[in-house]
């Protein structure tokens, strides 16, 4: 039965991606060793898996949890990976991406929010992408479902693009090192060996346990710490702005920006408020406003009415008791 994980960055529609193909989660417990919940579903006419695996940004792990996606590719049995990537932030989206495509598993781009792309004057050539990355790249809205269906014949009826790891130019210096360090790493299999060397020396301490595990840690921090040397950069910038390059080049090539197009709301204010100069001062004038709402323009008459309220309550309670007591009086 085919296995494919979903991966992908935060909030690119995984979920609904992964509701569309399997119609609803199988919950079985939590990840080893962390608390990140463990998400499975059984494709829809039964036609195999689905993993969906936690949002990332990149391999490299921020948190703990994060490691769960490292620790999958290299411990895991699965036959392709997902990739969901948001149309309208593919740029930013693409640094995993190529990440995945240098791991040598086959893989499928789901192209999510190719709708919200267009409203924001983004227009992708979807086969100059397919051809550069040579992968299959299918358009997807996961939120309603439409390109499920084709999504769902590429991991399963179709044939999968062939395992072929990417290979980057990332210079003499860590070509060497790659070349160096591979010697040492007989335990992983060839097809992964440039990837996990890659992953270790751009910094991704997921794969130090592993290391240790085999003894080679002090002799692979030392071919880092050598490659580190002769860089004039930190490594993890380097092998960021190496793939940088790499999806600039492509973009160029595929994506066009239209200068009219409807900018949504929030698109305009994040571009206010995050302003590196207006950013912060704004913050703290939204600060002092809610404040003064808050304690001095609403919070001060409320008080006050509140106050006058239950104050002319307890007075009137108060003559209301005593006209009943003279009332009873009386009458006895």
């Amino acid at each position: 039965m085919t296995t494919v994980c979903l991966l992908g960055n935060p909030n690119t529609g995984k979920t609904s991606l992964f509701n569309a193909l399997t119609g609803s989660y199988e919950t079985v417990g939590n990840w080893s060793g962390v608390t990140v919940e463990k998400k499975l579903g059984t494709l829809r006419k039964n036609a195999g898996k689905l993993i969906d695996l936690p949002g990332i940004y990149d391999l490299s792990p921020i948190s703990r949890d994060e490691t769960v996606v490292t620790r999958f590719l290299l411990e895991e049995s699965f036959d392709a990976i997902l990739n969901i990537v948001d149309a309208s932030q593919i740029e930013r989206n693409l640094q995993l991406t190529i990440q995945l495509l240098e791991y040598g598993a086959p893989v499928v781009m789901g192209l999510n929010m190719v709708d919200v792309a267009a409203g924001r004057g983004v227009r992708i050539n979807i086969p100059a992408i397919a051809r550069k990355l040579r992968i299959p790249v299918l358009p997807v809205v996961a939120r309603t479902g439409k390109g499920a269906d084709d999504v769902l014949r590429a991991i399963t009826e179709d044939q999968v693009a062939p395992a072929r790891g990417l290979v980057l130019p990332y210079g003499t210096d860590v070509e060497e090192a790659i070349a160096v360090f591979s010697k040492w790493i007989a335990f992983v299999p060839a097809k992964q060996k440039r990837w996990f060397s890659v992953q270790f020396l751009s910094g991704n301490e997921a794969i130090q346990p592993y290391l240790m595990q085999h003894g080679i840690l002090d002799e692979a921090l030392a071919i880092r710490e050598a490659l580190a040397k002769k860089l004039s950069v930190p490594l993890s910038q380097y092998f960021h702005t190496v793939r940088e390059a790499f999806i600039e080049d492509l973009c160029l090539q595929s994506v066009e920006y239209t200068k009219q197009h409807n900018m949504p709301l929030s698109d305009k204010l994040d571009r206010i408020f995050t302003h590196p100069w207006l950013g912060i001062p704004l913050f703290l004038c939204v600060m002092y406003l809610i404040f003064q709402v808050t304690f001095t323009w609403i919070g001060v008459p409320l008080s006050d009415m509140l106050d006058g309220f239950f104050w002319r309550g307890i007075i009137g309670l108060g003559h209301y008791r005593a006209n009943l007591y003279r009332c009873l009086t009386i009458y006895y």
